[in-house]
């Protein structure tokens, strides 16, 4: 994915089929008569464990660097624009100036500040006969999900599919443009090692919660020390939180970030069809809050403080998806490793062995297919061993799973490090762990081990 910075422009905005649509650019607009066609577009999460999970016997002595990284509570995201492309022409899906805010739930995405206009279609993306409002989607027994008294969607159902009024194309990107400003709340925990260089207040078992003056934007951001922050849930407060991948913290919190995701296979608008094609994107938070604690001085990313402590974000373009069609069931796994150097096969390694752990989220296709495997580690300073996913300059490579019987071999990369897993059953139960092998990056394998946590 690319990521670029933009700058204030002008737009005009109309209202068509319910959406906001942008001009081009200052007093240029996309022609009134010019052909359109529906497109289909869902937003959805993986979802989170419903119980905290413990690392087994063989992964105990895992220590924390520096970095504790979990799932939030809630997280609000900000979509200013959105559009497809292809080589010769980008046409908007959705624009608004001032950003709308989609909040991210523990099962749905609230999509309903998007979209005006929603296809009230099943999990499997088939339409519903007699209803015609659903901004919050269909519940198990394809009803209306209504909002609540706060005029928001409940944290319910299989999530809204927002419809829009598109120029006809064949497109091979989806460019989204988010404001580099979200809201999060939560708590992470780690276990930290002992070699540490802030002392011992940082090292232990420690649990870390949000707290809304620790805004990394602002002239000093973070807190001058962890033990500043909540340690409770039911302390911790909403508070702003830099989205975006970056080599700094922000101050600024008005700027805005582009994000191109390929679109496997492309996507056909046309005038007329009896079944619009749907679009999706999936938000995997399940590592995606993040806290650095000043345990060792090696700060998250360069030109990053190493002498604050700070929630902090580098793994959004990793843990967001985009792909035609609906999904179908996902699977969450915890992951730890007993890996070895110079082990390229994967081999059970003898004497000294390095344990690293992290989150392993498997979404489906609607056939029922591995489609997307997202690999994110725990704390990117312990070691970074397995990290990344099988998305592509061409989109998602749903070639990434090899079947080994009624396993796969999973293939991962971030750049150009490589990686794979051989023989996971991704239908293990949930609640069991299974032994498995890795060939990882830095020449590094060995045993894996994975616990299913949804």
């Amino acid at each position: 994915m690319k990521i670029q910075n933009t700058t204030k422009r002008c737009f005009a905005r109309l209202l068509c089929a319910g959406l906001l649509l942008v001009t081009a650019s200052c007093g240029k607009k996309d022609s009134d008569d010019e052909a359109s066609g529906t497109l289909r577009f869902a937003m959805k999460t993986t979802g989170k464990p419903t119980t905290a999970l413990s690392l087994a016997a063989s992964a105990t002595d895992f220590r924390n660097s520096s970095i504790a990284s979990g799932a939030p509570t809630s997280l609000k995201l900000y979509i200013t624009k959105m559009t497809l492309k292809n080589d010769s022409s980008e046409k908007t899906i959705f624009y608004d100036a001032a950003g709308k805010s989609i909040n991210i739930g523990s099962s749905t995405v609230d999509i309903s500040n998007l979209f005006t206009n929603y296809a009230c279609v099943d999990s499997s993306g088939v339409p519903v006969d007699g209803i015609k409002e659903c901004p919050c989607g269909l519940d198990n027994e394809k009803k209306a999900i209504a909002k609540t008294a706060e005029g928001t969607c409940p944290d319910s159902g299989n999530g809204a599919v927002g419809t829009a009024q598109v120029g006809v194309g064949t497109f091979t990107t989806l460019r989204a443009e988010f404001s580099v400003r979200a809201k999060v709340k939560g708590c992470v925990t780690g276990n930290f090692g002992t070699a540490g260089s802030n002392g011992a207040g940082t090292q232990g078992s420690r649990t870390y919660c949000t707290k809304a003056s620790a805004s990394t934007f602002q002239a000093t951001q973070g807190v001058a020390a962890a033990s500043e922050l909540p340690s409770t849930l039911a302390a911790a407060e909403e508070m702003d939180y830099q989205l975006n991948k970056a080599n700094e913290l922000y101050t600024d919190s008005t700027k805005t970030f582009f994000l191109d995701f390929p679109i496997k296979g492309s996507v056909k608008i046309e005038e007329t069809t009896a079944t619009p094609p749907t679009l999706t994107m999936m938000i995997d938070t399940n590592r995606m809050l993040r806290f650095y604690n000043m345990n060792v001085t090696q700060a998250p990313n360069p030109g990053m403080s190493s002498t604050r402590a700070y929630f902090f974000n580098t793994v959004f373009e990793e843990s967001a998806f985009v792909f035609a069609g609906q999904p179908g069931a996902i699977r969450g796994f915890q992951w730890w490793t007993d890996a070895c150097q110079s082990n390229t096969t994967g081999a059970t390694c003898t004497g000294s062995t390095t344990v690293v752990a992290g989150w392993m989220t498997i979404i489906k296709d609607s056939a029922n297919a591995p489609l997307v495997v997202g690999l994110m580690p725990d704390d990117d300073n312990s070691m970074t061993i397995i990290k990344g996913s099988n998305k592509s300059s061409a989109g998602i490579d749903q070639g990434a799973f090899t079947a080994s019987g009624t396993n796969y071999d999973i293939a991962y990369a971030l750049s150009e490090l490589k990686g794979t897993l051989k023989g996971i059953d991704i239908d293990s139960t949930v609640g069991t762990t299974q032994t498995k092998s890795f060939v990882g990056f830095q020449t590094y394998g060995g045993a894996l081990y994975l616990k299913r946590g949804l």
